[in-house]
């Protein structure tokens, strides 16, 4: 019979194992609104910018706990299905600069099974989005073009810093002071009057606008 071992509690900081914030990193990234795609796409193809992804659907599930208890940290967790790729990712917003937004993500097998795994922990669907996207690089710039539902096209460009996306966003004629440094929470409060929890808690899938958010549209 085995002895009993006793508990010990270890601090990761004082261990070799990496501490959460080791772990997590700053998305560097800024974003554009009310985009022309094919416009863009002519341009990225003269700077000769090549074609990773061409656009399609991706699905996705926000998480959190009933009590909401992630939303009051400003974080969430994501599972998105690219098509060719399940990602799981924590994201927690520090700030609306171009590196507030930390996260953690890691390659999942299969989306259903990992979206009930997370429900067996006690986590609770927050709520189901859809977008499009396409995937362009070039020169280590990543450039996402991306359509939400009930909104106008947007543009997102990732870089390893401020300076090469900063550049990057130039060079394609955007105006610096314009980017958008956030989640998609802030492009539909830019559109619609409404709180970051009653975005985020909404469906946004492909399809007319809710009857409650059309009411709350911005106007002018």
């Amino acid at each position: 019979m085995c002895a009993a071992r006793p508990f010990v509690l270890y601090s990761l900081r004082n261990s070799n194992y990496a501490t959460i914030a080791d772990t997590m990193k700053n998305e560097i990234e800024a974003t554009f609104v009310n985009i022309d795609h094919e416009f863009m796409r002519q341009k990225l193809r003269e700077f000769g910018a090549q074609l990773v992804r061409p656009e399609r659907l991706n699905r996705r599930t926000i998480f959190d706990y009933e009590d909401l208890r992630l939303d009051k940290k400003a974080a969430w967790i994501r599972l998105r299905d690219e098509g060719d790729s399940v990602t799981l990712t924590f994201k927690q917003r520090n700030g609306e600069t171009i590196d507030g937004m930390k996260e953690i993500e890691v390659v999942v097998s299969d989306y259903e099974k990992t979206k009930a795994l997370l429900l067996a922990t006690g986590l609770s669907v927050k709520a189901e989005q859809e977008t499009k996207r396409e995937l362009w690089e070039h020169e280590g710039v990543q450039i996402m073009l991306d359509t939400w539902p009930w909104l106008n096209p947007i543009i997102e460009i990732e870089g390893q810093s401020e300076e090469h996306v900063k550049a990057f966003s130039e060079r394609l004629g955007f105006n610096w002071s314009e980017a958008v440094f956030d989640s998609a929470d802030k492009l539909y409060q830019l559109v619609f009057d409404v709180s970051r929890t009653e975005i985020s808690t909404c469906p946004i899938l492909f399809g007319p606008v809710p009857v409650w958010l059309e009411k709350k549209r911005r106007i002018g």
